[in-house]
């Protein structure tokens, strides 16, 4: 009951949403008895502990992709978060919460929308119909992927349409205030284009 599972485009990346929670569950003290638990690629190990050691995100275990371990820790978590899919032999239990926070907006065709990609994007879509919540930061966004994927009449997750985890530092002045300080822009004004 108190394990989470992250995970990030495959285990490939240690960035954006997932990137975000690791740093927020692995330091507020209403998650200090969860284990938290982030995949990585073989290949990738050593550079995601690197960075969580970078950014000061402590007690956050790391598991190899596709090994025994990590499937053990997908079965039994009970909590998922994972910012694209978990692979195709993943079957979610009962009592299991699964949240898929996508890892970008859609500015291209998929899924449906995608007519080479209508044979392949059956674990995508069976991901997110297995979901209990899907995130998107946007309405565009929430009409894009739902159509991509025929979600409408399909998935009975919640579909919340709240603001992206990664997109939080803009809002905490301290922290906008160090990265500035640290970039050499202290006391400027910053635009940022993404």
């Amino acid at each position: 009951d108190k394990m989470i599972l992250l995970e990030s485009q495959h285990g490939k990346e240690f960035n954006g949403n997932i990137f975000s929670m690791a740093k927020y569950l692995c330091s507020a003290e209403e998650y200090k008895e969860y284990k938290v638990y982030l995949s990585a690629a073989k290949s990738r190990v050593n550079s995601f502990k690197k960075k969580a050691e970078e950014y000061g995100i402590k007690n956050l275990n790391f598991v190899i992709l596709s090994t025994k371990e990590y499937f053990k820790v997908l079965a039994s978590a009970k909590y998922l978060v994972n910012d694209t899919t978990f692979p195709g032999r993943f079957i979610k239990k009962e009592g299991q919460v699964y949240l898929n926070t996508w890892h970008g907006t859609p500015l291209k065709r998929m899924g449906y929308d995608n007519r080479q990609e209508i044979c392949t994007m059956g674990n995508v879509q069976r991901n997110l119909i297995c979901a209990d919540y899907i995130l998107f930061p946007n309405e565009y966004m929430k009409e894009r992927m739902s159509h991509a994927y025929l979600l409408d009449n399909l998935s009975k997750g919640v579909m919340l349409k709240e603001g992206y985890p990664r997109n939080t530092v803009f809002f905490h002045k301290e922290e906008t205030d160090k990265i500035r300080k640290q970039l050499g822009y202290d006391g400027k004004q910053v635009i940022i284009y993404m």
